[in-house]
């Protein structure tokens, strides 16, 4: 499937998940299905992902915080950060997803709920349906979303797009802020565009 574009859907339900295949590690992580509910998606984002051979990379995580960073939803998180929490031996593996997310507090439940495998390079897609992680629908008003890349050790990406739930809709194309020294692995997530439907 290199090459390909992939869409992946992430509902609110814990364990409703349908599997998406990719192996970490020799452990195999669930499926997901791989279609968007174009009637519910009002949030999209979209991203081109290139694997990055070597150690301490391939990492990233896409949630949702309000307008004041409380978090409101992951949408999904590599599982070496999450599932195996890989954040406590790695401190700088997503580290502001780590802080948003509250990931010492978070449950199994919840864990298995967002972990997903690194994917092959490809184009992904994913959506967020302007529900909290309990599944009910949010109040209208700002939203950020958030799309976090560790790159190499201290290397890492992020990028933010603002959501005005209720208002018109909009695409945006978040600049990237880019934290470390090194430019090597700069181009691991790329093309990043969040639309908006009203």
């Amino acid at each position: 499937m290199k090459g390909k574009a992939k869409a992946f859907v992430l509902t609110a339900a814990v364990g409703a998940l349908a599997a998406w295949r990719f192996v970490l590690a020799g452990s195999a992580a669930p499926e997901l299905d791989q279609s968007i509910d174009q009637a519910r998606a009002r949030v999209e984002l979209s991203f081109d992902y290139a694997s990055q051979g070597g150690r301490a990379s391939n990492q990233i995580a896409a949630w949702v915080t309000d307008k004041d960073g409380n978090l409101v939803k992951t949408l999904f998180a590599t599982s070496f950060t999450a599932g195996r929490e890989g954040w406590k031996s790695r401190k700088e593996s997503l580290p502001q997803w780590v802080a948003d997310s509250g990931a010492a507090r978070l449950g199994k439940p919840q864990v298995d709920a967002i972990s997903r495998a690194t994917p092959a390079s490809g184009a992904i897609r994913c959506a967020w349906y302007c529900d909290d992680a309990n599944g009910k629908s949010v109040p209208a008003g700002l939203y950020i979303l958030n799309l976090e890349g560790s790159l190499r050790w201290e290397n890492r990406v992020l990028h933010r797009a603002t959501v005005l739930i209720g208002g018109e809709g909009r695409e945006e194309r978040p600049e990237p802020a880019f934290f470390g020294p090194s430019t090597a692995e700069r181009g691991m997530l790329t093309n990043v565009v969040v639309r908006h439907r009203p």
